[in-house]
């Protein structure tokens, strides 16, 4: 007995999505559908124009389409092939036009980098705002994909190709710089 309903199969995974892709390039449109939010976001937070973050997140997808064929998802997943392909856009746009960072920081973000430093919330989301512009462009990133972009350490060291020991040390610093800075700030 039929009740009506259909049911869809289940979304295609990456993997599958990817083998059809490499021999049509029509199938690529549901991956490009999947992550332009996640990388839009990603790039969209190191920029200060909505409409260069939406054009740098284009040329992503046009460099993966034409570079699929190299992609291994054995080696990592492909969100995080994406975004160390959109990691590269990024800093290529600034190289060009020999321009510093900018950077988009959510209070959800800093809530996060509440749990891991000395900052509280209720002390409002300025503060921090101003010591993550300050911070260099290599420290920000890292701040930015574990806390805005809410990835382990080991995606990370897949996006960025930096050793999972130095991230961690890294951070470890970057978050103790940050508690310094804080500390100043609260003390003006």
């Amino acid at each position: 007995m039929e009740t009506g309903l259909q049911t869809k199969p289940p979304p295609a995974t990456d993997a599958e999505i990817i083998s059809r892709a490499r021999s049509d390039m029509q199938f690529f449109e549901p991956l490009y559908n999947r992550h332009f939010p996640s990388v839009f976001r990603y790039v969209y937070r190191m920029m200060d124009d909505r409409e260069d973050a939406a054009d740098l997140t284009a040329n992503v997808f046009v460099k993966a389409m034409g570079s699929l064929h190299s992609y291994n998802e054995h080696r990592s997943p492909f969100i995080h092939w994406l975004l160390a392909i959109a990691r590269n856009e990024v800093y290529g746009f600034y190289r060009k036009r020999k321009s510093e960072m900018r950077y988009h920081a959510s209070l959800e973000g800093i809530d996060l980098i509440s749990h891991d430093s000395e900052y509280e919330p209720s002390e409002g989301f300025f503060p921090v705002k101003k010591i993550l512009e300050m911070l260099p462009p290599a420290d920000f990133e890292l701040i930015d994909l574990k806390y805005f972009g809410k990835k382990s350490v080991r995606e990370i060291s897949e996006i960025t190709g930096m050793n999972e020991n130095r991230i961690r040390v890294r951070m470890h610093r970057i978050r103790e710089r940050m508690g310094k800075m804080i500390r100043n700030i609260k003390q003006l």
